[in-house]
């Protein structure tokens, strides 16, 4: 009847609600609905290796929401839901707020945080988030014989599109690339001149 063929579409819907989530986590997280998301919600977004956001982004975003609970949640339960946030791969300075937030600052908190991934007692290193990683194509070769280097360089990023960035002052292709303190460094390959070796100017 006109009720079953509803519900056909809804896992759909929920997906399609999860992906919104996971690609908008800092607004949601930002939002005054986010203090009273049910707690499934929380540990999911949490929890989800493909989450659009920083290390830092998902911890205050699960002490602020803990920080909203009434009434409060036991250390257990604290500690339980923060054991999602990946502490290894915080940015050092931020460690230390870590270690004198409150609501770790307990049995609980402290043994979650002696034992997640990457800790002292826990050399498993944790896994990285897929959301916050970008593939790069650096140059190449074009033309109708191939042999012509191109100088053009692409990122597909956190948006889930193509997105063209400044290209290398040089053509070159087989070059490896890689990022360092936010910035893409293109080094080695062929240029139309043979082998390319220093850093590609531009990028």
């Amino acid at each position: 009847g006109r009720g079953g063929g509803a519900a056909a579409p809804l896992p759909r819907l929920a997906e399609a609600s999860a992906w919104v989530a996971r690609v908008n986590f800092g607004e949601v997280a930002s939002d005054e609905a986010w203090a009273s998301a049910p707690a499934w919600i929380v540990r999911s977004l949490l929890e989800d290796d493909g989450l659009h956001a920083s290390e830092e982004e998902v911890y205050r975003a699960g002490v602020a929401w803990v920080k909203a609970r009434d009434p409060p949640l036991s250390e257990t339960e604290v500690a339980e839901l923060l054991a999602r946030v990946r502490f290894a791969l915080l940015p050092p300075a931020l460690l230390r707020e870590v270690k004198a937030e409150p609501l770790l600052d307990t049995r609980a908190g402290n043994r979650m945080l002696l034992e997640a991934p990457g800790s002292y007692m826990n050399s498993k290193p944790p896994r990285t988030r897929s959301g916050m990683m970008k593939l790069y194509v650096v140059g190449g070769r074009g033309g109708r014989d191939g042999k012509s280097r191109l100088c053009s360089a692409e990122v597909f990023g956190l948006g889930g599109a193509w997105e063209k960035l400044p290209a290398m002052a040089t053509g070159r292709a087989s070059t490896v690339a890689v990022t360092v303190d936010g910035k893409l460094y293109a080094v080695g390959g062929y240029g139309s001149g043979g082998p390319a070796g220093g850093p590609a100017p531009g990028l």
